[in-house]
């Protein structure tokens, strides 16, 4: 059985792995052999949490999985870290995929680094570095513009 505790994932990839999620809860032995939703069962078995708080924490971690299937990744991966990986091959504009969301759209894909590139440079949509790391997820979605 493999058991992984609080490892972090490198500053300088700042890769959201799933042992990221449970890392903050140290009186939980997170297995990473076992699958996440019943480990995550687990977590709020031994953290005691009613419903609300579960929900709340189930969100954060639908997070990933969720932006996986709004790009369009198909299969949506099965686990965090898969998707983090899938979404490292995905272009999106996050003001255009932030617009997409409010106005209920499918946000553009674009096919390669190099067209969201020109695409961003010319339409002057550059979306705040800093903003995006502290959004979660969007995080994984950033690109070197210049």
């Amino acid at each position: 059985m493999t058991r992984r505790r609080n490892r972090r994932a490198s500053p300088a990839t700042e890769e959201f792995t799933i042992y990221d999620f449970f890392a903050p809860y140290p009186e939980f032995d997170y297995d990473a052999s076992k699958p996440v939703m019943p480990e995550f069962e687990r977590l709020c078995a031994v953290r005691s949490w009613g419903p609300k708080k579960r929900r709340k924490v189930y969100h954060r971690l639908q997070d990933g999985l969720s932006l996986c299937e709004e790009v369009r990744i198909s299969p949506i991966p099965s686990s965090i870290k898969q998707c983090r990986k899938a979404l490292a091959r995905v272009h999106v504009n996050l003001y255009d995929l932030i617009d997409a969301r409010r106005l209920g759209k499918r946000v553009k894909v674009f096919r390669s680094l190099p067209e969201m590139r020109n695409y961003t440079l010319q339409t002057g949509r550059i979306f705040p570095k800093d903003r995006a790391k502290a959004g979660g997820v969007l995080r994984a979605l950033l690109r070197e513009i210049f």
